[in-house]
């Protein structure tokens, strides 16, 4: 019982220890998001038509 309350003390701190290192690193650069390219008209009507051709298929079997 002791070996068992001896390891779960050295697990609590050694999660502490890494917990405060950690905290002590500097925070990571977040890049700023990239403004997105806008589709050609075509390409989006192309996949708008692909889309509706899997609803309807996915409606159909379901159908059945």
């Amino acid at each position: 019982m002791s070996t068992v309350f001896i390891f779960l003390a050295i697990l609590v701190v050694g999660t502490n220890l890494m917990s405060f290192l950690i905290k002590q690193l500097p925070a990571p650069a977040v890049p700023e998001p990239a403004a997105k390219a806008a589709r050609p008209q075509a390409e989006n009507a192309e996949a708008l038509t692909e889309v509706a051709a899997v609803a309807a298929a996915a409606r159909q079997f379901h159908k059945r």
